[in-house]
C-alpha cells in the first residue's frame, strides 16, 4: 500500500520534469545566442569530412563522354552569336563576326561528337602541388601572407565612392596582366584588355576609375618608355622586365609589343620564330625579378603542368601552357595567344546590354567543362572572372587562364580577401572553410554578367557584398553564421545583419541592423533581374532556365551549391535544346 506522500510523487515528478525541460530550453536558447562559437571546430571537422567524401566520390566517378568533348572541325566555320540585344531576343551577329547556327553550337561543345569520348580513359592523376618538407611549407606560408597582404592593401585603397560610369563601362576592369587574362587581346584589343594597373597606378578594386584609366596607355608609348628607361638594364626599379621591341627571348621568341603590366609580371606579345607555322604568336608572362614573385610563378607552373599532363588532347577549356624558361633572372611562362578576354568581348559586342542567349549558353557550358576538370584534379582557380577567361577570334571557344592564385581544394587558409571582390563567394567573406565551390559561385556571377552586361554584386567591401547577396538570395543560414570566423563582424547574436556605412557628412561609420527574410527582397529575385521586361515566349523560357541554373549555382551553403557536373546536366546547358 502507498502512503499519502507516495501517491503525490508522480505529480511531483512530472512537475520537476517540466521545470527541467524549461531550464534546458532556456539554456539551449542562451547557448545558441551567446556561445554558438564553442562548437565551431567540431562543425568545421564535420564540414571538412563531408567535402572530402564528396571529392572522393567525384574522383571515383567515370568521366562522361558527351560533356567533355568540345571543338570539332565544324566550329572553324563560324563564331557563336555575340551581338548585344539579349533582352529583346536579337541574336544577329555584328558586322565582320559571322553567326554560328544553333546546330553548330552543339558540336562546338562536343555534345554530339562521339569520337572524342573519354569515358574509357584513366582517371586524372592527382598530385599534391604543395610542399611536404618544413622549409617548403614555411615558404608557402610566406607567399600566402604576402599575397593576402597585397590584396588587403588593394581593397583598402580601392574602397572609395562608387562612380556611376563603372556600370556603363562594363563594371570592374581587368587586373591588368597578372596573368594571361590581359594577354588575351590582340594588339588592337589592348585598350579593352587592360594593362593600366602597373603602368598608370590603376587598381582593379577601385571604383573611382575613368575610361582613360581602363583603356591604359598607348602601346607605342609603353614600348618607347621602356626603350628610354632601360638603358643597359633588363629590369626597371620595381623589378619588372623592361622589354624592347625586337628583343629575342630564349633564342626563339621575338618581342612584338606589350599586353600590359600587373602586380606580379609583365606580359609581352611575341613571335615564335621556330614554330612550324610561320607567323605564330604567343603570350609570354615575365615574372618580376624578386624571390617572392618567383615562388608564385613556380607554384603556378606546377598547376599548369598538372593541367596539361592530364589533358593531352587539350579539350578541357584551360589555357595551353607551352614552355618555361629564364631570361635575365626573370621566370618566363609561354602561353598560346588568344584574341581577347571575355570582359573585353562583352564590352565590345554587348552594347551595355549583354550578349545573346545562345552565346551565353555556349560559354557557360565551356566554363563548367573546365571547372569540372579542375575539380577532379582538386585544383581551385580562386580568381575566376571574365578578365581571366579568354576567347578565340571566332568567339566560339572559351578558355580559363591565369592560375596565379590557384591552390589545391583542401589546401586553404581562412582569409576574407581571396578572389576578386565582386566574384567572391560568401563563405570566403564569412571566414568559413572553402574549396572548389568558390569557383562555381564566381562562374555563376560571371554568367549573369554575360547576359545582362552588368556586374551582379558591386559591393565596396565584404560587408556591402554580403548585404547585396542577401537581398537577392535571402537571409544567411544560421549554421553558416555560427561557423564563420568573421561572422561577428557582420552579424549580431540574433543573426541579424550589421550593415556598416559611412555618414556622408561626418565620415563616421554607422551600423544599421537589417533583418533579412528567407526570401529575396521584392524585385531582387533572379527572374526579375534577368527579365526586367516582358519577352517573347521562347526567349522567356530560356531566361527561366538560366534563372534556375543561377539560383542553384548561387546557393549560400557551399555544400548545397550546384557542382560543375550537375550544371552540365541542367536543361540550360543542353545545347541540343532549342
Amino acid at each position: 500500500m502507498y502512503r499519502d506522500d507516495d501517491r503525490r510523487r508522480p505529480d511531483d515528478r512530472r512537475d520537476r520534469d517540466y521545470d527541467r525541460r524549461d531550464r534546458d530550453d532556456d539554456d539551449r536558447r542562451r547557448d545558441d545566442r551567446y556561445s554558438y562559437r564553442d562548437d565551431r571546430e567540431s562543425d568545421r571537422d564535420r564540414y571538412d569530412s563531408h567535402r572530402r567524401e564528396e571529392d572522393r566520390r567525384a574522383r571515383q566517378s567515370p568521366l562522361t563522354a558527351a560533356d567533355d568533348v568540345i571543338m570539332s572541325e565544324a566550329t572553324e566555320q563560324g563564331g557563336a552569336h555575340i551581338q548585344g540585344g539579349a533582352h529583346k531576343g536579337d541574336s544577329a551577329a555584328p558586322p565582320g563576326l559571322p553567326g554560328l547556327p544553333t546546330d553548330d553550337l552543339a558540336v562546338a561543345d562536343g555534345q554530339e561528337n562521339d569520337e572524342d569520348s573519354d569515358e574509357d580513359r584513366p582517371r586524372p592523376e592527382l598530385r599534391r602541388v604543395t610542399s611536404t618538407d618544413e622549409e617548403g611549407k614555411r615558404k608557402e606560408a610566406e607567399l600566402r601572407q604576402y599575397l593576402a597582404n597585397h590584396r588587403r592593401r588593394s581593397e583598402a585603397f580601392g574602397s572609395g565612392p562608387k562612380n556611376p560610369k563603372a556600370d556603363e563601362a562594363g563594371g570592374e576592369p581587368s587586373e591588368a596582366a597578372t596573368g594571361v587574362g590581359a594577354a588575351a587581346g590582340s594588339s588592337s584589343d589592348t585598350k579593352a584588355a587592360g594593362g593600366a594597373e602597373g603602368a598608370g597606378g590603376f587598381d582593379m578594386f577601385s571604383e573611382t576609375f575613368t575610361e582613360k584609366e581602363i583603356d591604359g596607355p598607348n602601346m607605342e608609348e609603353v614600348d618607347e618608355a621602356a626603350l628610354m628607361d632601360r638603358g643597359d638594364n633588363y629590369d626597371d626599379k620595381e623589378g619588372y622586365y623592361a622589354h624592347r621591341v625586337g628583343d629575342i627571348l630564349n633564342d626563339r621568341y621575338k618581342v612584338l609589343g606589350s599586353y600590359g603590366k600587373g602586380v606580379f609580371s609583365t606580359v609581352v606579345r611575341c613571335l615564335d620564330m621556330k614554330n612550324a607555322v610561320p607567323g605564330t604568336e604567343v603570350a609570354i608572362k615575365v615574372q618580376r625579378n624578386n624571390e617572392m614573385m618567383r615562388r608564385a610563378g613556380e607554384k603556378e607552373i606546377a598547376f599548369l603542368m598538372q593541367i596539361e599532363q592530364n589533358d593531352p588532347e587539350r579539350k578541357r577549356h584551360c589555357i595551353i601552357f607551352l614552355d618555361q624558361f629564364d631570361h635575365e633572372d626573370h621566370l618566363c611562362m609561354v602561353f598560346e595567344a588568344m584574341h581577347q578576354n571575355l570582359r573585353s568581348a562583352v564590352k565590345q559586342h554587348g552594347h551595355k546590354r549583354g550578349i545573346a542567349m545562345e552565346a551565353v549558353k555556349t560559354y557557360a557550358r565551356q566554363m563548367f567543362i573546365a571547372l569540372r576538370y579542375l575539380e577532379r584534379l582538386n585544383i581551385m582557380h580562386a580568381d575566376l572572372k571574365p578578365d581571366n577567361m579568354v576567347v578565340n577570334d571566332k568567339y566560339n571557344l572559351l578558355k580559363i587562364c591565369d592560375f596565379g592564385s590557384a591552390s589545391t581544394g583542401d589546401d586553404n587558409e581562412v582569409t576574407p580577401y581571396l578572389v576578386s571582390r565582386f566574384y567572391r563567394a560568401p563563405e570566403v567573406m564569412m571566414g568559413l572553410q572553402y574549396g572548389c565551390p568558390i569557383d562555381m559561385w564566381a562562374a555563376a556571377v560571371s554568367i549573369f554578367e554575360l547576359y545582362t552586361g552588368k556586374i551582379m554584386f558591386q559591393g565596396t567591401s565584404n560587408n556591402a557584398m554580403l548585404k547585396l547577396i542577401q537581398e537577392v538570395k535571402g537571409k544567411m543560414p544560421h549554421k553558416l553564421i555560427r561557423k564563420g570566423v568573421f561572422s561577428e563582424l557582420h552579424f549580431d547574436p540574433d543573426y541579424d545583419f550589421l550593415f556598416k556605412e559611412r555618414d556622408r557628412v561626418s565620415g563616421r561609420e554607422i551600423v544599421r541592423v537589417l533583418k533579412f527574410e528567407q526570401r529575396p527582397m521584392p524585385g531582387k529575385d533572379l527572374k526579375s533581374l534577368l527579365m526586367p521586361m516582358k519577352l517573347p515566349e521562347a526567349e522567356a523560357r530560356k531566361v527561366m532556365q538560366l534563372a534556375d541554373l543561377l539560383e542553384k549555382a548561387l546557393m549560400l551553403d557551399p555544400s548545397k551549391r550546384l557542382t560543375p557536373s550537375e550544371a552540365l546536366k541542367h536543361p540550360f546547358c543542353d545545347v541540343s535544346r532549342k
